[in-house]
């Protein structure tokens, strides 16, 4: 709740689990991982590292599955 956060946790660690698994499908399907993609495991809840993946094709099956594109 500090006032220039804007990241917060995601909702379970089953979340965590999904959001890990989607990054290890993109990188199978051709993505590369600039920055991120880890969790952050020094710090109490459910956070993720923001992640950006590039160099997935338009049809990607993993960014239809997420609606990123």
């Amino acid at each position: 709740m500090e006032k220039n956060t804007i990241y917060g946790p995601l909702h379970t660690r089953n979340s965590v689990k999904l959001f890990l698994n989607a990054i290890e499908e993109a990188k199978k399907q051709g993505g590369q991982i600039l920055i991120g993609g880890k969790e952050m495991e020094n710090r109490e809840g459910n956070y993720v590292e923001p992640t950006i993946v590039t160099g997935l094709d338009h049809d990607a099956k993993i960014g239809k599955k997420l609606n990123l594109f």
